[in-house]
């Protein structure tokens, strides 16, 4: 772990919390920064000029397209650079949708435990488009069985886009057979995977995954917000622009590239583009979470630390067997989640799987199609871990978190 990154001072001198908040969003790996600020100053040309300062910011930025591509394992030409995840979703689903006019008639799949920007893009396209929209269920786990995608493609299915990894519980989707499956029964239907959560934390060879479009976010691997790319295969038909414009990545995204931030998200990637150092820092971020697990579990009654939701006032959330190497959803029965964060917000940095609104309780989306119980759903903390966590920080979250338990299950029974 970087000292640079792990430092918890802010500024102005102030102590900041132990952050394990790393799917919301990563700070900027320091090698990303050292990369980026000479750029500041030196690359600040048009990559579209043909004098020498739009060639220097051109070159610079079809480093950061190679950078990337090393990546995702795919060929320069099929990476867009985007603003981030969000621009990324709409553009591969509203761009395919809408190709030939959108007159509507199509059919488009999804999961029940998407990131909202998908699920709120396949919403507008039903709702504004006349789209026939199918909302896949998950099961226990958070899995999307193959079986339910496979009865639910169409002769008129126009995209599918299930993500490859969940940001909630952590769930890994066996994308590869999904694709497999789905064009087995149409062979024209294209597939996006939203890998904003996944690239950076697992292997994501787009060779391997078979997808036809694949969306990345800067922000949570460790490069700069504001910054992403789309993956569009080489070979699949022009998708509709999401917005207008020159003509600039290759006419698929109008608007002057950020070359600063394209570089950041290249440098950012080039940190895990070597099987060697992607499995080093997995390997990092899997053993923070699992002692994490293992401290909470053991302090509420299994001895053993397994991640089996053998206590009774303890539930593990997702595919503790198949998810993201950082990410721990943990549920702690009859407390909230809302009264835990308020007890430790000073001490650790997470977020909750629920939200308070004038005295309600909202469970998310996610927690729901597991169909996680109430009474557990309530109360979820989501922890993840990042490449600058240390052993002492897991010893100090889950001191502060069994104790924030404990004082609020003790408030609730005087």
């Amino acid at each position: 772990p970087s000292s640079a990154v792990n430092d918890y001072t802010s500024q102005d001198g102030r102590s900041l919390p132990i952050y394990l908040d790393n799917n919301a969003t990563t700070p900027i790996h320091p090698v990303v920064a050292a990369k980026m600020a000479p750029l500041l100053s030196s690359c600040w040309g048009n990559p579209s000029s043909g004098h020498v300062f739009g060639r220097d910011a051109h070159h610079a930025l079809d480093r950061a397209r190679k950078q990337v591509a090393g990546a995702l394992k795919c060929s320069v030409e099929e990476v867009v650079f985007t603003s981030g995840g969000t621009e990324s979703i709409n553009h591969a689903i509203r761009g395919t949708a809408l190709i030939g006019g959108g007159k509507g008639g199509g059919h488009i799949i999804t999961s029940a435990v998407e990131h909202v920007a998908v699920l709120k893009t396949c919403y507008y396209l039903r709702d504004n488009h006349d789209f026939q929209l199918t909302v896949l269920p998950v099961d226990e786990k958070g899995s999307v069985r193959v079986d339910d995608l496979k009865n639910a493609v169409r002769d008129n299915t126009k995209i599918i886009s299930i993500m490859l990894a969940n940001n909630e519980v952590g769930t890994i989707q066996p994308i590869n057979q999904l694709v497999k499956v789905a064009k087995s029964v149409n062979s024209n239907v294209l597939f996006h995977t939203d890998a904003s959560q996944a690239v950076g934390k697992i292997r994501t060879d787009v060779q391997d995954l078979k997808v036809d479009f694949l969306t990345v976010a800067g922000h949570k691997l460790y490069a700069p917000k504001g910054i992403g790319c789309l993956y569009i295969r080489s070979g699949v038909p022009a998708i509709g622009p999401l917005m207008l414009g020159a003509g600039h990545e290759n006419g698929r995204r109008a608007g002057t590239e950020n070359v600063l931030l394209a570089c950041g998200l290249g440098e950012a990637c080039a940190l895990f583009t070597d099987d060697a150092d992607l499995k080093q820092r997995v390997l990092h971020m899997k053993t923070m979470r699992d002692d994490l697990q293992a401290r909470i579990l053991q302090h509420f009654g299994d001895s053993k630390g397994s991640s089996s939701s053998s206590c009774c006032c303890v539930r593990i959330n997702g595919d503790v067997d198949n998810r993201l190497p950082n990410t721990l959803s943990v549920s702690f029965k009859s407390v909230l989640s809302h009264t835990i964060l308020g007890s430790i917000q000073d001490q650790v940095a997470c977020s909750a799987g629920s939200a308070c609104h004038s005295n309600e309780v909202s469970i998310s989306h996610v927690l729901k199609a597991m169909q996680v119980p109430a009474e557990f759903a309530r109360g979820t903390l989501r922890l993840s871990t990042g490449v600058h966590t240390t052993s002492e920080d897991v010893q100090k979250a889950a001191k502060v978190v069994c104790e924030a338990v404990e004082a609020a299950l003790k408030a609730q029974s005087q």
